[in-house]
């Protein structure tokens, strides 16, 4: 930041400066009292972690050296690493430990404030909440400054492990490199977020005078925070990180000037609490400068959308441990003449297509990334289109998605159809790819022109390129008994214009009920365009040999699952084979073999409609009563499908999509990763399945 700005600072500001000065105060009396560590702090361990007798918890050790110290050992630790920090050592982990005494869900924050020392600031550290009963991770985070994770949904006597620790070595190890720091441990239940945690789901301000109090308590920090306030006037560069941010939106219909205040306090004058202003844009975020020759707070212009950052500057040195969870409620407070606009308004952020890199004669199918940048929610029950023109030429479209999509919303929608199909045939050359969405005007709209988005595409001439299928899947025996050895077999084509790699294993794995059990990987040689090879089992199972279990299965070969082998088409690379094993026992048998959402890139508040894919994997039809599929996001029944009572012969699928539950047949997004569990036949109404324990799988969904 650039400039300068003169007068006292606030209350906040003298208590950052007083607790600069108070560190290193200690630090220099500790210095020369001879009292610093010659080593530096190992940590805890899990089995003296600090005992959480109630929520919120707060901790934090302070270290007269911040060294690395020795890398962690242990189980735990291990497991952590290689799930968290890409198997790198952890170092000074702290641990603590909470026993639930009713089901609930936490969420877990870190951070490491450091004095000076180190040649580049912030340090990486992390956090993990862990089983203390299996030392399984159920989520972690590894960032620079704060890291938060969860929610981690807890039964009713669960107990957990929660870990603090530094996910690199500080890179000072020596007594000459003064430093003194804070490891800082806040959990607390998930409930208590403010709902405008993130700028993405800013609170948006539709009329004058606005006033609204949140309480900031359990605000978290993201990538996008940002520092533009008076307190970064100063020509010293410390103020330079807001954490705990809350946010706030408008977009003006006419231009002019606003009083933005906080706590009472202007948005020109420095407080603890400081407020940064900044305009939308495509790709989140800019903040406006306070230090320039411009008036500030700037005229704010008719048709731009700003964002309102409320938070806390931190000193990027020193803070207490205090300040990951400042209380109280923080209040924003607009006025003025302004006329603000009050209707959604839909602009496209990105568009894509698959393949990336096509060419020629290649089926391409594009996709528009959509944001509601508005102040108000798009009215449900209408198609949300998206047209994609190539070169100015209608292609394809997106016409599946009707539901509303909150202000600060954000759904990708991927063509459907089109005049010749859901998809475009490339032509080779440079292309210009534009997404417009709300292309026939069903939506009403706060802003209609900015709608459309382009892309450069370039695509590449037709090459000749291999095309493996199976055309053939064996087992011998084809018969087998309950206990035998199986050995699976596929017949592989090259269906393609060239031939396959030399030098790459032709790998093909066989799954069972779809687990792989068995695969071949002995093949390197090339296979010539329009040749075929058969390719035997030789690892897993028992020497390539899978032992048979009594029951129908269906056993699926899948080449090039691992994806060494560039094609043509990668889609077409798996084949099935129905084996009975045993005596054929007539009764039908319900599997989920898919599971998917709409929209697919899920964000806090978007109502979400989930789809299972349903088998029939027995010998028996099933009967005329209604399949019933449930879909429970954290163990919590959500939504579920009872639309569809059509009998389902073996080896038939069909999929089906929520239509109810106890909010309607969509589930509202929360942040966080949760465990999504399906569970086909839910209520039994299909009793006698062949299999009664194989209708349920988990999927695991992450909500930015």
């Amino acid at each position: 930041m650039g400039g300068s700005r003169s007068g006292e600072r606030s209350t906040g500001a003298w208590r950052r400066t007083g607790w600069l000065a108070l560190v290193l105060a200690l630090s220099a009396s500790a210095l020369w009292s001879g009292v610093l560590p010659a080593q530096a702090d190992s940590g805890s361990t899990p089995a003296t972690a600090t005992t959480i007798g109630q929520l919120p918890f707060n901790s934090g050790q302070y270290a007269a050296e911040l060294r690395s110290g020795p890398a962690a050992t242990g189980t735990e630790i291990a497991s952590v690493a290689a799930r968290c920090n890409s198997g790198r050592p952890l170092y000074r982990p702290q641990w603590s430990s909470y026993t639930a005494p009713a089901a609930t869900r936490i969420v877990a924050r870190g951070q490491v404030e450091e004095l000076y020392g180190r040649d580049h600031v912030p340090l990486r550290d992390g956090v993990a909440v862990l089983s203390a009963g299996s030392g399984a991770v159920l989520d972690c985070s590894v960032s620079s400054g704060e890291v938060s994770t969860g929610p981690v949904a807890l039964a009713a006597g669960a107990r957990v492990l929660v870990v603090q620790f530094l996910a690199e070595e500080t890179g000072c190890e020596d007594d000459s490199c003064l430093r003194e720091g804070v490891q800082s441990v806040h959990v607390a239940e998930a409930a208590g977020y403010p709902a405008n945690d993130d700028w993405t789901a800013a609170t948006s301000i539709t009329s004058l005078p606005f006033t609204q109090t949140v309480d900031a308590t359990l605000a978290s920090s993201q990538a996008a925070d940002g520092v533009a306030t008076p307190a970064n006037c100063e020509t010293s560069a410390y103020y330079n990180r807001a954490n705990r941010t809350t946010w706030w939106s408008f977009t003006p219909a006419t231009s002019g000037t606003l009083q933005v205040s906080v706590q009472g306090t202007p948005l020109d004058r420095d407080a603890f609490w400081e407020a940064s202003l900044a305009e939308l844009t495509t790709t989140g975020p800019r903040f406006l400068e306070p230090c320039g020759s411009s008036p500030y707070p700037p005229v704010f212009q008719a048709g731009t959308t700003y964002l309102v950052e409320v938070g806390a500057v931190l000193d990027s040195y020193v803070s207490s441990v205090g300040d990951l969870t400042v209380d109280g409620p923080v209040t924003l407070s607009v006025a003025g003449d302004l006329t603000l606009r009050k209707g959604p308004d839909l602009v496209v952020t990105d568009v894509s297509w698959a393949p990336t890199a096509p060419v020629a004669g290649t089926p391409v199918r594009f996709r528009a990334t959509v944001k509601n940048q508005g102040p108000a929610a798009t009215q449900g029950g209408v198609v949300h289109g998206v047209s994609f023109r190539v070169d100015g030429r209608p292609v394809t479209f997106a016409d599946s998605w009707t539901a509303a999509l909150p202000p600060g919303g954000t759904v990708t929608l991927t063509a459907n159809g089109g005049p010749t199909g859901e998809t475009w045939a490339a032509t080779a050359g440079r292309h210009t790819v534009e997404a417009r969405v709300d292309d026939v005007n069903r939506l009403a709209e706060a802003d209609e022109t900015n709608n459309a988005r382009s892309r450069a595409l370039d695509v590449g001439a037709a090459q000749g390129r291999s095309d493996l299928v199976v055309t053939a899947v064996t087992a011998t025996p084809a018969s087998p008994a309950p206990g035998a050895a199986v050995v699976f077999r596929a017949t592989v084509k090259n269906q393609g214009t060239s031939a396959t790699p030399a030098g790459t294993v032709h790998r093909v794995a066989f799954r069972v009920d779809g687990t792989t059990r068995t695969w071949s990987a002995t093949r390197t040689a090339a296979l010539a365009a329009g040749a075929s090879v058969t390719l035997v089992a030789s690892a897993g199972g028992t020497s390539g040999a899978w032992t048979a279990t009594a029951g129908p299965h269906t056993v699926q070969a899948v080449l090039d699952d691992l994806g060494r082998i560039t094609e043509s088409d990668e889609a077409n690379n798996t084949r099935d084979l129905p084996l009975q094993v045993g005596a054929a026992e007539h009764r039908p048998d319900l599997v989920v073999t898919a599971v998917s959402w709409a929209p697919s890139r899920l964000v806090a508040g978007a109502p979400v409609r989930f789809s299972a894919t349903i088998k029939n994997r027995g010998t028996l039809t099933t009967p005329d009563v209604v399949h019933g599929v449930s879909f429970r996001v954290d163990g919590a029944a959500v939504t579920f499908s009872d639309t569809s009572a059509v009998p389902l012969h073996p080896g038939q699928s069909t999929t089906l999509t929520a239509n109810g539950g106890a909010a309607g047949p969509t589930w509202a997004a929360t942040t966080g990763t949760h465990t999504l569990r399906v569970v086909v036949d839910d209520v039994n109404r299909i009793p006698g399945e062949a299999d009664e324990s194989n209708n349920q799988v988990d999927r695991v969904i992450l909500v930015g």
